[in-house]
């Protein structure tokens, strides 16, 4: 994968490039164009059509009609630019349409030959089935298996951050989804707020063809990624530490005294 930069070098001055009449910087740090006369005024490219060659763009500069214009792709319009950003050389950038530079060219054919993306949770890997909606764990057949491992279905998962991430609990003994009453008195060990990626993100590949996205373009947008990481938050450390005290008080237990273990319930 790219190792990107997010901020050009300082002190290098921009080039530019004229759409109808308007002149604008290129920023291929923050992956737009900014009206030299007014900054406030960006296209991003993102919001352009990618097509292989250039981009796309529909523009109407209030001074000619709405016109639809070719933009070169970034490799073209600042090489430097580029290579500082992607730790490329300018040899490595000769050729290069934007696509071959951001997107992992080897993790792509990969891809398209049916490697499927990991997440790592915790101790555990999963792949990435986006066919049948699903993280399916990593099985060590060299190792003796004490819990087998659940698949954690996408469609059994909250949703949040405006359905771009999923967030559960989660029992890394068991690698199983960790579910509990209201009344729970006690956190069992090895239990985790775990929060990935929605599907679109881990494996934008298979998300773009099920919907009959332009792959390249929307890889160009969200560029897919080998391997993922999953955040983990202990158990004790997120909004179950207070539950379980409220429930205690409210049932008078205290630590002195073992709570009931059917209070804490692990789906099976």
């Amino acid at each position: 994968m790219n190792n990107e930069k997010s901020s050009p070098a300082p002190g290098r001055a921009l080039p530019e490039h004229t759409i109808g009449n308007t002149v604008f910087v290129v920023d291929v740090a923050k992956a737009e164009l900014r009206k030299k006369t007014n900054y406030r005024k960006r296209i991003s490219f993102h919001d352009m059509d990618y097509e292989g060659t250039h981009y796309s763009l529909w523009y109407d500069d209030k001074q000619t009609q709405l016109a639809k214009y070719k933009v070169p792709n970034m490799v073209r319009l600042d090489p430097e630019g580029m290579a500082l950003k992607y730790n490329k050389t300018f040899w490595e950038l000769e050729g290069k349409t934007d696509f071959e530079v951001i997107v992992d060219q080897a993790f792509y054919k990969e891809r398209i030959g049916g490697r499927q993306p990991t997440i790592q949770i915790g101790e555990h890997k999963y792949y990435v089935d986006f066919h049948w909606g699903m993280l399916r764990p990593h099985i060590d057949h060299d190792k003796q298996i004490k819990h087998w491992p659940q698949d954690l279905v996408f469609d059994e998962l909250e949703s949040i951050n405006h359905d771009t991430a999923y967030q559960f609990f989660f029992d890394a003994k068991k690698q199983s989804v960790f579910e509990f009453d209201e009344d729970i008195l006690l956190i069992p060990p090895d239990i985790f707020l775990v929060t990935i990626p929605a599907e679109e993100k881990l494996d934008p590949f298979a998300y773009a063809r099920k919907w009959n996205e332009p792959v390249e373009q929307y890889l160009m947008k969200n560029p897919p990624q080998r391997h993922f990481e999953a955040s983990l938050v202990p158990a004790g450390q997120t909004f179950l530490k207070d539950m379980v005290e409220e429930n205690r008080k409210r049932f008078k237990e205290d630590d002195g005294m073992n709570p009931n273990d059917d209070k804490a319930k692990k789906k099976k």
